[in-house]
């Protein structure tokens, strides 16, 4: 009597379709997905600077004065591509830019600056393109993203020529987002021996020179070249951008043997990094200005992750509590502590079940926070595909419906 009632009894701990080892091996499954995220994650930082972590710089519409408004966009259209030819930067879209826009109180006729922090970049580049007949130019200034504070300011005539047009909005990009490398080199070639020289009032080297001088801003310079018994030698030496301005000189006369602009050898660009595996790719790079929906979505998966384990763990323990009982000769004196036990079970069973649930459904959530995050950091970039997640209702139910344009 006792057998079958024991049979019965543990027969009743188990719930029908729920097995505990299912539940730990979906908790394993849960940890292996987790495992690959976050190598993906952490990834980017071991390896070659990734997209993700090149400062994102917003080029917003110029403000045009006599100029029309297709002009004014292609004007746009090569800052953007200035930007971007440098490498070092990632550019915002312009359906980014107005959709923070459109964001601000309709109506409101707030400065730009006031309206930079909306962007959510590192950097924003506003300006005034102002023509005269076919006549165009340029004052741009940059902004520092989090506040809309002006940091510096730069103005260029552009020319009508596209490809010479593209080159001074280049070197405009470089003044203000690089300025550390709008520098030009002077190679100076001295006839005499020991003749000290001076550059904008300060004295730089003694000839002959081992080197070019180096780091030098675009633009006119004050070169004096002087040496005892000799006349002394003063002009205005012109600088250019990216290139070195070779200057022989005569002392004995005074005078210009030849001037020289050449161009400097090209920068090395840092060679791109591997293509990784798809798996690992599709995972959210951190970069330090992660947003909250990712800071979030990471919380929830790792307390989730944590509960579906516990559940799994407390699953396995009722499992083998369930064999103790089975494998236990029971007797009518043993029918108190044979309730206890199986009273245990069924709870333990409960909360490991409970655990479990909760657990994979914090797992889904964290999901979901982490695919607004994606979706959120792709949509800033400049590209001409776009994803949106809007909410749905049709026969089968309410859900979320994934929309791609390519």
């Amino acid at each position: 009597m006792c057998a079958p009632a024991s049979s019965s009894s543990t027969t009743a701990l188990r719930r029908p379709g729920w097995s505990p080892r299912r539940g730990l091996s979906t908790a394993a499954l849960t940890l292996l997905v987790l495992g690959l995220a976050g190598a993906a994650q952490a990834a980017p930082a071991r390896r070659a600077p990734a997209a993700a972590q090149k400062p994102l710089v917003a080029v917003l519409p110029p403000k045009a004065l006599g100029v029309e408004k297709p002009v004014a966009a292609q004007v746009q259209a090569g800052l953007i591509q200035a930007v971007k030819g440098r490498g070092r930067f990632r550019v915002l879209s312009a359906q980014a830019i107005q959709k923070a826009l459109d964001r601000q109180p309709a109506g409101a006729k707030a400065a730009v600056e006031s309206l930079v922090p909306a962007l959510r970049s590192r950097w924003a580049l506003s300006g005034t393109l102002a023509g005269l007949g076919e006549a165009l130019s340029l004052d741009l200034k940059l902004l520092e993203g989090s506040t809309g504070a002006e940091v510096r300011r730069a103005s260029v005539e552009l020319p009508a020529d596209a490809k010479a047009r593209a080159a001074a909005l280049e070197e405009l990009v470089i003044r203000l987002l690089e300025p550390e490398r709008w520098v030009g080199s002077l190679q100076l070639e001295v006839s005499e021996a020991g003749a000290q020289v001076w550059l904008d009032g300060v004295q730089v080297a003694s000839t002959p020179l081992a080197a070019p001088l180096t780091g030098l801003a675009p633009g006119k310079h004050i070169l004096m070249i002087r040496k005892e018994g000799q006349a002394e030698f003063s002009k205005f030496v012109v600088v250019r951008f990216d290139q070195v301005a070779q200057l022989k000189v005569d002392l004995d006369s005074a005078t210009v043997v030849g001037l020289l602009y050449d161009k400097r050898p090209a920068e090395p660009r840092p060679r791109p990094a591997p293509p990784r595996p798809a798996l690992l790719a599709a995972a959210p790079a951190p970069e330090p200005g992660m947003g909250w929906q990712g800071t979030t979505g990471w919380s929830l998966l790792s307390v989730g992750a944590a509960g579906a384990v516990a559940g799994g763990l407390l699953a396995w323990h009722v499992e083998d509590l369930e064999r103790q009982i089975a494998d236990r000769p029971w007797s009518a004196d043993d029918e108190d502590e044979l309730a206890d036990a199986l009273a245990e079970g069924r709870q333990l069973r409960r909360v490991s079940t409970g655990l479990w649930i909760a657990g994979s459904g914090l797992v889904l959530v964290g999901g979901a926070f982490l695919l607004w995050e994606l979706l959120g950091a792709r949509a800033d970039e400049p590209s001409g595909q776009g994803l949106v997640v809007a909410p749905a209702a049709g026969q089968g139910g309410a859900g979320l419906l994934l929309l791609g344009s390519f």
